[in-house]
């Protein structure tokens, strides 16, 4: 994932634009763990590494903030690079009503804590504010919230309007969460409540027809658009095949997204969330994987457009 990311970062920065990495905390602990155990091979470092890689963004500008992928709660390393995780505990609600997860105030409160601790040497003014929940698996949310706010977070940027997914392993349904602008939440997603110390800053969705998907899916196939990096290997738990084509022909919003994607689809869906709303300023937040980010040239086109748009790019959460 390092060398994408810092791919991704250079065209950004072609642009004068900045990134917000949502760093996985969870898997981080389990590498120091491992190194403290001493079962870790004498070459193979990757707690060190994503420390290091970690404070490299931030030298250049990028922005850190807070993800949980709850799986790496439970760990084992076999060697050679191998480890295996707790599927059981692929949702973060998952992991509370199961115990693992005793105090989830105090699993946001020391996911905070690991990254400013991190990075405050090199950026004294750095605060861990925002969260986006692995696999977006983020619901029944209120307890999760409720321990957010009381860890002193103060956005989270997991809602996608419009978007629902259930699988063996992945559950989400942000259907009746409000359309793609930032509103107050306290413990729903799907209420604004201005009484609430967090923010909701929802990833940007629109409505997709079938027609424009099958035709997406067959451009991007004949311009060789990859779905992820060139070093990496494996596939995500996305389901079977046929749960992945269930969901395509099912979905009827999209994600702003750089997974797997190009210019043309990035370009149209930020052109149709600008026409569908009604402020006068409007947040877009994309999102993206760095281990599927495969495509430079599309994300230097998308940016370009951008530019030309006098679309402003930013990179941090500003409350």
């Amino acid at each position: 994932m390092v060398e994408p990311a810092l791919e991704m970062c250079s065209v950004a920065e072609h642009h004068g634009a900045k990134l917000t990495f949502f760093v996985d905390v969870c898997m981080f602990w389990a590498f120091q763990e491992a190194k403290t155990q001493g079962i870790l091979e004498e070459s193979y470092e990757p707690g060190a590494e994503l420390e290091d890689h970690l404070l490299e963004l931030v030298k250049r500008g990028h922005d850190i903030q807070l993800h949980l992928h709850p799986q790496w709660l439970r760990w084992r390393y076999y060697g050679a690079g191998k480890w295996e995780l707790d599927l059981d505990l692929w949702r973060l609600p998952q992991a509370i009503s199961s115990g693992v997860v005793k105090d989830a105030e105090e699993l946001f409160s020391r996911g905070k804590q690991t990254l400013e601790k991190l990075i405050r040497p090199l950026r004294p003014d750095y605060a861990c504010v925002a969260f986006r929940a692995g696999a977006w698996s983020i619901q029944p949310e209120a307890e999760i919230l409720r321990a957010m706010a009381g860890a002193g977070l103060k956005i989270d940027s997991t809602v996608a309007h419009g978007m629902r997914r259930s699988d063996a392993l992945t559950s989400y349904d942000f259907t009746h969460c409000p359309d793609n602008r930032v509103y107050p939440i306290k413990d729903s997603l799907e209420k604004v409540d201005p009484t609430g110390s967090l923010q909701e800053w929802p990833i940007t969705t629109v409505p997709v027809r079938l027609m424009e998907k099958t035709g997406d899916k067959w451009r991007k196939s004949r311009n060789g658009i990859r779905g992820s990096a060139p070093s990496c290997h494996g596939s995500a738990h996305g389901g079977s095949s046929l749960d992945k084509w269930r969901r395509l022909l099912e979905q009827k919003w999209q994600m702003l997204s750089l997974d797997g994607t190009d210019a043309t689809e990035m370009i149209r869906i930020t052109k149709r969330a600008l026409s569908r709303s009604d402020q006068e300023t409007i947040r877009l937040v994309m999102i993206g994987h760095s281990k599927n980010f495969a495509n430079p040239k599309e994300l230097d086109k998308y940016l370009s457009w951008c530019v030309s748009q006098n679309i402003s790019l930013y990179s941090r959460f500003d409350i």
